[in-house]
């Protein structure tokens, strides 16, 4: 992000979304300020994380004009409403971070990231009252009785879900079930799961991983091809009728590396140490 990224999403009216949201000025230091803070924070980490804009006026829910902060120091607004969050929701949350962004002479644009909670459900405190939300969409509501407890369970409920995919992969994957055929032998597996990608709702952009493919090549391919498939984007090293290694990339986040892992020696099976 820069002052010229800044001024950009005004230009171009960018809307907000379930990730986006636009703030004229700082959060105030009144009561029912702070309270708004904390539900705005708390339902972004309730559901799919995302990014609040305090210096960006917004219109019709879309970025308008900059309006620079200048009454406040970053610094001095930082520390108050990292304060606010420590006293104002339980349990605490870590993965808020406040970058600033220097605009004009004096001025500021400060940008908050929340990032999707795994340790929810979070809720906020308001005149002796707790309020648990989520954001829907462009707006903010009380979750459900069937939603919370849906949250609360979250953590076990996901962690069960990565353990099911890896074990029906390595099923898959033993019985000979790659994306193509490889050469026969042992092969070499490694997997990434993180314990978001289960949750329904994370998708990755595929489309960036199409275009960056080469990063996903080992060093030793020499060259790599991409294809989407229904899974997501994998690449690969020789041609689509033989293969013999290959990354997939799923929608939801999950990387799978398989690749050829040796040859048969006297009768046996072997994965030289140095491909592991």
């Amino acid at each position: 992000l820069s002052e010229g990224g800044i001024r950009q999403l005004c230009d171009d009216g960018v809307p907000e979304s379930a990730t986006l949201e636009f703030k004229g000025q700082l959060p105030g230091k009144s009561d029912r300020d702070r309270a708004e803070f904390l539900k705005d924070i708390s339902a972004l980490a309730n559901s799919e994380g995302g990014n609040i804009v305090s210096g960006i006026a917004e219109r019709g829910g879309a970025a308008e004009s900059v309006t620079p902060i200048t009454g406040e120091s970053a610094d001095d607004a930082t520390r108050r409403l990292s304060q606010v969050l420590d006293a104002g929701i339980e349990p605490r949350l870590p993965n808020v971070s406040f970058r600033t962004i220097e605009v004009g002479v004096s001025g500021y644009v400060l940008v908050i990231t929340v990032r999707a909670s795994l340790n929810g459900p979070h809720r906020y405190f308001y005149n002796g009252n707790s309020r648990f939300v989520i954001r829907n969409g462009t707006h903010t509501s009380e979750l459900t009785y069937d939603q919370l407890r849906s949250a609360f369970d979250k953590n076990a409920s996901l962690a069960t879900a990565a353990r099911s995919f890896w074990r029906d992969r390595y099923t898959a994957l033993s019985q000979g079930n790659t994306w193509r055929p490889l050469p026969a032998g042992p092969i070499c597996v490694a997997q990434f799961i993180p314990v978001l990608s289960m949750d329904p709702r994370y998708r990755i952009d595929i489309n960036w991983v199409h275009v960056n493919f080469s990063k996903l090549m080992f060093n030793d391919w020499g060259g790599a091809s991409r294809a989407f498939n229904l899974d997501g984007v994998v690449a690969y090293s020789g041609t689509s009728e033989g293969v013999g290694a290959y990354t997939q990339v799923y929608r939801n986040g999950i990387l799978e590396i398989v690749r050829t892992g040796g040859s048969t020696f006297i009768d046996r099976p072997v994965v030289p140490s140095t491909t592991v």
